[in-house]
């Protein structure tokens, strides 16, 4: 049985076990198939598994393993400056996606902790926390577990099923009352296509520091805008506390109903 998906492809199509394998495995099979699910990469499901279109992935391949974006639809997003100093958080903080900057643990301090599947990310984020190493749709954490979430420029590397999956388990390992912070560049859904990437900088302070960041990732077909993010979280059982809105991103703080 063949399952189109949104943006279903007549090309040849590989496993996404193997194009992890050709991805020298910076992203999984799951990733891919998740993005295929959602629309973001084209592909199909055929015969129990999910396959990516042979042009995108490669130019998954190009952007990964040769760093060449010359072939790559591209849009930058200026983020502006983001003091997260300023947000208030008390207690056990969990860093979603919490490698790299650290900005939750340089912002609330050695009660962080980060997580990120990434080792390498986590080895750069210096020594503002405890690390640990997983994946945020499957958090190694007993429910209840802290006091607050923040997820700083980490929706922007998800399809929109690990978004949820990654909220659904926010709010196991939130006490009840706890706060779920969100941070994104704004984008509309409307810039969608496929295989986009989506570069954003920004000009950050936390822990009493301000420097320069930037990220990359691909377009998810939800975008990111701050009506997207509200009905997920209410959907995953959050209400909003508050919002901050600027020119090109958005805070909103939630709580764990």
């Amino acid at each position: 049985m063949v399952i189109k998906t949104k943006n279903a492809t007549n090309a040849t199509t590989v496993p996404a076990k193997e194009a992890e394998r050709i991805l020298r495995g910076v992203i999984s099979r799951e990733y891919i198939a998740q993005r295929i699910e959602g629309g973001d990469f084209r592909g199909e499901r055929r015969g129990g598994e999910w396959r990516i279109d042979s042009s995108d992935l490669e130019t998954l391949r190009r952007m990964i393993v040769e760093k060449n974006y010359s072939s790559v639809r591209r849009l930058a997003v200026d983020a502006g400056y983001i003091d997260f100093d300023s947000l208030m958080m008390g207690g056990r903080i969990l860093d979603m996606g919490g490698g790299g900057e650290a900005i939750a643990s340089r912002a609330f301090g050695r009660e962080t902790l980060s997580l990120d599947k990434s080792v390498r990310e986590l080895n750069e984020s210096g020594v503002f926390s405890d690390k640990v190493c997983g994946d945020c749709q499957r958090m190694p954490f007993t429910d209840s577990a802290f006091d607050g979430a923040a997820a700083f420029f980490t929706f922007m590397y998800m399809p929109l099923k690990m978004r949820t999956n990654s909220i659904l388990e926010a709010k196991r390992v939130l006490r009840r009352g706890g706060t779920l912070v969100i941070c994104e560049a704004r984008v509309a859904s409307s810039f969608f296509a496929p295989m986009t990437l989506l570069e954003v900088r920004a000009k950050i302070k936390a822990g009493g520091e301000t420097f320069n960041a930037s990220y990359g990732a691909v377009l998810a077909r939800e975008g990111q805008s701050m009506k997207a993010f509200r009905v997920l979280a209410s959907y995953c059982g959050f209400r909003e506390k508050s919002a901050i809105s600027m020119k090109n991103s958005f805070i909103i703080a939630f709580t764990k109903r």
